[in-house]
C-alpha cells in the first residue's frame, strides 16, 4: 500500500511539472533582464552631452565678457578725449572773445599811484564836491562822449574815474568799457571813501 501511495505521488508531480515551466517561461519572456551595453552606451551618451554644454559655457563667458567691455572702454575714452578737445577750444575762444571788464582800485591804491602819475584821473560827480589833488577833468557822468573826446583814441589808455560814491562812475566806466575802453577804473567808495580815509580833497572854481 505505501508502495503504491508513492507512485501515485510521483506521477501527481511528474504531471504538474511542465505546467510550472511553462508559467516560469511565460513570466520572464514578459519581463526581459535589461542589456547592460545598452545601458552603458546611454548613460557615455549623457555625459558627452553635458561636457559639450560645459565646455560652450566656458568659451562664451568670462573670456568674452571681459574683452568686451574694454574694447567699451577704449571707445569712451577716445569719445571723452575728444569732448575735453572742444571744452577745451571752446574755453580758449570764450576768453579771446570775453570784453573787458570795467576795473575798481581803492583809496590806498589810487593814494600809491598817484606818487608816479601815469594815468589821466576825471571826476565825473555831479553837482561839483571838490575833488582829489592831480585830477585832469571835471566832466559830467552824463556826457560819455566828452569824457571819451578828453581821453582820446586811444582804447588802453589808463583811467580813473571816481564820484562822491560809487554810482556815477561806474554808469561812465562801464559805458566807456562798452565803446570799446579796455584800461578803465573807478575809485571805490569814491570822494566820501577818500575823504574818510584822512586824503586831501581840493577846490577849484567851476
Amino acid at each position: 500500500m505505501k508502495i503504491a501511495s508513492c507512485r501515485r505521488s510521483i506521477l501527481l508531480l511528474l504531471a504538474m511539472a511542465p505546467a510550472g515551466l511553462c508559467i516560469a517561461c511565460s513570466d520572464s519572456s514578459e519581463a526581459p533582464a535589461s542589456n547592460p551595453v545598452d545601458a552603458a552606451i546611454d548613460s557615455s551618451a549623457e555625459v558627452g552631452t553635458d561636457a559639450l554644454a560645459e565646455e560652450a559655457t566656458k568659451d562664451a563667458g568670462p573670456e568674452a565678457a571681459p574683452q568686451d567691455a574694454a574694447s567699451d572702454e577704449q571707445d569712451a575714452a577716445v569719445d571723452t578725449s575728444g569732448e575735453d578737445q572742444v571744452a577745451q577750444d571752446g574755453n580758449a575762444d570764450a576768453q579771446e572773445a570775453a570784453p573787458a571788464q570795467l576795473g575798481v582800485v581803492s583809496v590806498a591804491e589810487l593814494a600809491i599811484e598817484l606818487q608816479s602819475k601815469d594815468f589821466l584821473l576825471i571826476n565825473v560827480h555831479v553837482p561839483y564836491a571838490g575833488e582829489i589833488p592831480q585830477t585832469d577833468a571835471n566832466l559830467t557822468y552824463e556826457n560819455v562822449p566828452a569824457i571819451e573826446a578828453f581821453v582820446g583814441t586811444k582804447l588802453d589808455t589808463k583811467v580813473v574815474l571816481y564820484c562822491y560814491s560809487n554810482y556815477m562812475s561806474g554808469i561812465a566806466g562801464n559805458a566807456m568799457v562798452k565803446d570799446g575802453y579796455t584800461n578803465v577804473r573807478y575809485l571805490d567808495g569814491g570822494l566820501s571813501a577818500w575823504q574818510g580815509a584822512g586824503q586831501p580833497v581840493e577846490w577849484h572854481d567851476q
